[in-house]
């Protein structure tokens, strides 16, 4: 374990009164400093301020839902997990185990996912099938995976004797290779293979590659397989079963809370908790945080950290723990020793941490767009929106993609997952993927840009041909300051496309430049107008998806991730407000309506007239979110949402005057 410089206080908590004090307060204490501050290293994440107090995070081990910061599956409190055994109880049919389990996928560690849910879909419609009979299929693939990592390792055995010279050290190997067994206990697997690799003269590299890839594989597997460890099984009735099933599953995600390190035992460092998995909590010995040094990928291992710390941020705003940033200092200080410099939280995660916890301060919560359970449409392009917790696997899937082929399979299991915007670049990126899997990365990036802004060179040109039919229909049925307006747009926009200024389809450029002197509230700025406005942003918001560029800041990874980035990053579900603040609206979950990231954007401030009116679509889809979430409060599945859509249907019915009613929907 690395060094930590001791911090010692003597703590007096300042008691928050409500959440406005709990955002805009300093926390307080006293500090008694028996040690220098690491001597000035608590560096700039700590500055000169001398007030601390050590965040108390037990309140969260009572309902847990924060996802783990070592593997990243969502923990359960324990009463959660006592009322998941409960409706296990009720399980009768394979049909409803696989309904169980999709239900609470969110709670099952990401290493068991896969053989409890590869055949899962044959026992959705089959009658024939019982509990029983999905329990050994599962458990089946379980074993063959725990075969595979175990042959893997046998292999490595080999080929390491293979360039030894005869001797003890040789015998040793392949003598540890024969008496390998697939079908044996993890702990006997271990106490075999690590009296082989603790010898000084077993090769550093080949040690190395063993703990770096290897064990750890053998490990998740071997943990998966003893869920299956269950005796009697044949003399169970159906639901015996899927209860023991479920407590072995579960189990492993109940939450924990532990230190994050081991410097000065017993003594009270700040700050020095963190909350994991039960399944990770006995990765350690003694219990702390994890083993930073065994640490091979460090862009996932901080992702999966403030993913947590984006958790805690959102519980403080909230009011559910106390509000304390340094936490988020300390816990960047202590990753920063313990993986010697190769995980940093740099002042800028500090920052988004804190507008986190703001926002949430400011924001009710919106609960539908956090849930797996039922597939929530976009109140604006219709698309089934990516939540927070399945954007976790599929950005934890992209960190490990290692080939075109591990991205394009990414693509086809996430599919409905990638929304409106990115429907093209999907396509684009299968048809040429399909056509020569086996093109370079670099090739395939200069052939999916040239493809792509074709695409977006069409929809151009599909906007003026629409701005076209507009203005006949202006000038047929508006009046004539509405039609010279939209002529005098469309004569600059011409020039502006023609001096290849859109080349680089850069949005504010282009409003910047061809309605510098319009204005838009103006009553003779028609709907056409609007609609190519909305166009040409909608286009230019496109080619921020296929620009290798990232602007989400993963500048270090390959254009390839950073390329499926963008295209999932438009659909993740967000809370928008219907009526802006600027236009009077409130932060209410009662103003907030589920938008995806693209339509967010796009929509930006515009009034709710000018957005609800401006497609047929929208109005469609609009009312189909309202429906699928009054559908799931009624259904009990929605805790505080049994007014919403009737109270939206109201709000609609005021902020458009009254041209539309839906209210007797709800």
């Amino acid at each position: 374990m690395v060094r930590i410089p001791p911090i010692f206080y003597s703590f007096t908590p300042k008691v928050q009164e409500n959440r406005q004090q709990a955002i805009d307060s300093s926390p307080v204490s006293q500090p008694v400093l028996q040690y220098p501050v690491a001597k000035g290293r608590l560096c700039s994440f700590l500055g000169d301020s001398s007030r601390f107090i050590s965040l108390d995070l037990s309140p969260v081990l009572d309902f847990g839902d924060i996802q783990c910061p070592c593997c990243g599956v969502k923990t359960l409190s324990e009463e959660k997990y006592e009322s998941l055994l409960k409706d296990a109880e009720q399980i009768k049919t394979p049909k409803q185990m696989v309904k169980f389990f999709k239900a609470n996928e969110n709670y099952i560690p990401l290493n068991m996912r896969e053989c409890i849910f590869r055949n899962s879909d044959k026992y959705l419609d089959a009658h024939e099938f019982t509990v029983l009979d999905y329990f050994h299929d599962s458990k089946q693939l379980a074993f063959h995976t725990r075969h595979y990592y175990i042959e893997q390792v046998d292999k490595f055995l080999i080929d390491y004797s293979k360039k030894l010279t005869d001797g003890e050290l040789k015998t040793s190997v392949l003598d540890t290779s024969e008496r390998l067994n697939p079908s044996g206990g993890y702990h006997d697997f271990k106490e075999l293979m690590f009296a082989l690799i603790s010898r000084q003269d077993f090769g550093l590299a080949e040690k190395c590659y063993f703990f770096d890839y290897l064990y750890k594989d053998v490990r998740s597997a071997s943990l998966n397989f003893g869920v299956y460890d269950i005796h009697g099984t044949s003399e169970m009735s159906a639901s015996e079963l899927a209860k023991l099933w479920a407590g072995k599953v579960f189990s492993n995600s109940l939450i924990k809370e532990t230190k994050i390190h081991n410097y000065q035992m017993g003594k009270d460092v700040i700050n020095n908790s963190v909350l994991v998995c039960n399944s990770c909590s006995k990765k350690s010995t003694p219990k702390v945080f994890m083993d930073l040094q065994g640490v091979t990928d460090y862009n996932e291992a901080k992702f999966l950290m403030f993913n947590y710390l984006s958790n805690i941020s959102k519980l403080m705003g909230e009011g559910r723990i106390t509000s304390n940033k340094f936490y988020f200092t300390n816990f960047a200080y202590y990753i920063d020793r313990l993986s010697k410099g190769n995980i940093k939280f740099t002042d800028a995660d500090i920052d988004k941490l804190l507008r986190l916890r703001a926002m949430a301060y400011r924001r009710d919560s919106f609960t539908p767009i956090e849930q797996t359970e039922v597939d929530i449409p976009c109140a604006c392009c219709g698309s089934t929106m990516l939540p927070h917790s399945k954007r976790l696997d599929i950005q934890l899937e992209l960190i490990r993609a290692t080939s075109l082929k591990d991205y394009a399979d990414i693509l086809k299991k996430y599919d409905k997952y990638i929304g409106h915007y990115a429907k093209d670049c999907k396509n684009i990126f299968l048809n040429i993927y399909n056509s020569n899997p086996q093109i370079s990365e670099e090739d395939f990036i200069a052939e999916f840009t040239k493809r792509s802004k074709h695409v977006l060179d069409l929809e151009v040109d599909k906007a003026l041909e629409t701005y076209d039919k507009n203005i006949d229909y202006i000038k047929n049925n508006g009046t004539s300051k509405e039609y010279e307006l939209m002529k005098i747009v469309k004569d600059r926009t011409l020039l502006y496309l023609d001096n290849g200024y859109f080349d680089d389809y850069n949005y504010s450029d282009y409003l910047a430049t061809v309605f510098h002197d319009i204005n838009l509230d103006s009553d003779f700025c028609s709907k056409g107008v609007y609609m190519l406005l909305n166009d040409m942003k909608t286009i230019a918001y496109k080619s921020l998806i296929i620009t290798p560029n990232d602007k989400y800041d993963n500048s270090d990874k390959s254009p390839l991730f950073t390329l499926l980035f963008n295209i999932f990053k438009t659909d993740v579900a967000t809370g928008d407000l219907l009526m802006p603040l600027k236009k009077g609206g409130s932060q209410s979950k009662d103003n907030i309506v589920g938008l995806c990231k693209g339509c967010n954007l796009i929509k930006s401030n515009k009034g709710v007239e000018a957005w609800y009116t401006q497609l047929l679509s929208i109005r469609k889809n609009f009312r189909k979110q309202l429906h699928v979430i009054d559908g799931m409060a009624k259904d009990g599945k929605l805790k505080g949402f049994d007014s919403w859509a009737k109270d939206i249907a109201d709000s609609m019915y005021s902020l458009t005057r009254g041209r539309y009613d839906i209210r007797d929907e709800f």
